[in-house]
């Protein structure tokens, strides 16, 4: 009750909480998305090294297209690029940051947001731009395929 009162008094205090809970959302269903994609391969595929390994992704993308995709959204939306929900939860919370005269915060945020892109991006360079080394296809079941598309819904 006390907190409600406090967030109705602060319009900038409420927008911030409402921009960290839209992050802290859109994170978890990514990362979840994302996780689901490297137990899938893991499971199917049996990767020596346990996926750990980025050469392991090469040519993900013509050994199961949808997986690839799916991945590719996870890591995009990660990594912050418009128009995914990672962007949008971004830029609510460097706005709530910026609007509570947390400016260095801010651009903080958005200098290690550009260096994080690298890492996002290379698995993503991986799945499509390497040829694959394994030739067998990846079967997914239709259960699996559905949780993926629950996950990259938001």
């Amino acid at each position: 009750m006390i907190a409600v009162a406090a967030m109705q008094k602060s319009p900038a205090r409420a927008d911030a909480t409402q921009g960290l809970l839209f992050y802290l959302a859109s994170y978890a269903a990514t990362v979840i998305g994302a996780f689901g994609v490297v137990a899938i391969i893991e499971r199917r595929l049996a990767l020596s090294g346990g996926g750990d390994d980025l050469s392991s992704w090469a040519g993900l993308s013509e050994r199961h297209p949808g997986l690839a995709a799916a991945m590719s959204l996870f890591m995009i939306s990660l990594a912050g690029v418009p128009p995914t929900a990672g962007f949008m939860a971004k830029l609510t919370v460097f706005r709530s940051a910026v609007a509570a005269g947390l400016t260095p915060l801010a651009v903080f945020g958005v200098l290690t947001s550009v260096a994080g892109l690298y890492y996002y991006l290379r698995v993503v360079v991986y799945v499509y731009m390497y040829p694959s080394s394994k030739g067998e296809p990846i079967q997914g079941g239709r259960l699996l395929s559905a949780g993926l598309a629950i996950a990259a819904a938001p």
